[in-house]
């Protein structure tokens, strides 16, 4: 039986401008049969649009729900655009993108999953991913030093902030280094990795991977979970996943065109939810304590120690809030 290309089909229904259109004449333009195109159409409800039925009338594309679809998003990105890949389920966005990468995969395929079973955050940690939630990962090509490449990660928060202050005005802070809060709870994860050549120093390939908890779970958040995440909507969205998904790849690809010469590091200070608090870390295996009093414009979070200045280039951090909790 030929497989009938979802993306094709959507756009025969879309064209029809809220229009009924039958079964047959689908068929006919699919080459196939009209079992074929009743599966189609329940594999398609099954991911959340909603295609009525009507006897002697045909099919109909009621309405556009928030269902992840590659044409929306390349829609979104304008002209031609490398490739976006759209799974029901992938252990890991970033797993699958860096072997499209090994593979050749060009620079600004995006990958994408409506859920993880094995979503990773940083220093080997999980990330919960649920249905409802934005996983995705992006191949970058940046052919600079494997020292610049650091700054993709603050430039892929930056992206991911400026994407929601343009579409709905919300103020996320960004925690030292990859994560995003909002009203005090963490909304998205940042994990790069890199494939480097060491012979070069150059990166060969950068993968991005951004998880955010777009709306609330059904049934919330784990109870592991529950005081420390938080969703970017409590109720209905005002905007769709594929308008986000979009913005925030445009911002990533602008933002990383030019490594070399970063110019987003303002943006990613002033957001800082870090600068000004106590903090504690480790440095050497040694716990230590000090306040994070900037950030340069390599990403280094600096930080004064009773006994001096230290910049620290990597690791975990814990923030002292103002009721002296830490997080």
């Amino acid at each position: 039986m030929t497989k009938i290309d979802r993306q094709r089909f959507l756009q025969a229904l879309r064209a029809c401008n809220q229009d009924s259109v039958s079964g047959e004449e689908l068929a006919q333009t699919f080459g196939v049969s009209r079992a074929a195109i009743w599966k189609t159409v329940q594999a398609l409800r099954a991911d959340g649009y909603d295609i009525c039925a009507t006897t002697n009338r045909g099919y109909r594309l009621v309405q556009e729900r928030d269902c992840i679809d590659a044409e929306q998003i390349a829609c979104r990105l304008g002209g031609a655009h490398a490739p976006i890949y759209v799974y029901d389920s992938l252990e890991s966005t970033n797993r699958t993108a860096l072997e499209l990468a090994d593979d050749g995969a060009p620079h600004g395929t995006i990958v994408l999953a409506r859920r993880q079973t094995q979503g990773r955050g940083r220093i080997g940690r999980s990330f919960h991913s649920p249905d409802g939630g934005i996983y995705m990962s992006v191949v970058l090509r940046p052919q600079c030093r494997i020292a610049k490449a650091t700054l993709i990660t603050p430039a892929a928060a930056v992206a991911v902030t400026r994407a929601l202050r343009e579409l709905c005005g919300l103020q996320c802070g960004i925690k030292w280094v990859n994560d995003l809060y909002l009203r005090g709870k963490k909304v998205c994860g940042i994990l790069t990795q890199a494939q480097t050549d060491f012979e070069t120093g150059v990166a060969r390939a950068v993968v991005v991977g951004i998880g955010i908890n777009f709306s609330m779970p059904e049934g919330g958040f784990p109870t592991d979970l529950a005081d420390k995440a938080g969703a970017l909507f409590e109720s209905d969205a005002p905007i769709t996943r594929n308008a986000l998904i979009a913005r925030i790849v445009w911002n990533l690809l602008d933002l990383t065109a030019d490594p070399e010469h970063a110019t987003f590091m303002d943006d990613y200070r002033a957001a800082s939810v870090v600068i000004g608090k106590h903090i504690r870390y480790t440095y050497d295996n040694v716990p230590m304590r000090g306040v994070a009093i900037d950030i340069d414009d390599a990403g280094g979070l600096v930080v004064q120690e009773d006994n001096g200045v230290r910049t620290l280039t990597c690791g975990e951090i814990s923030v002292q809030s103002v009721d002296g909790a830490w997080q």
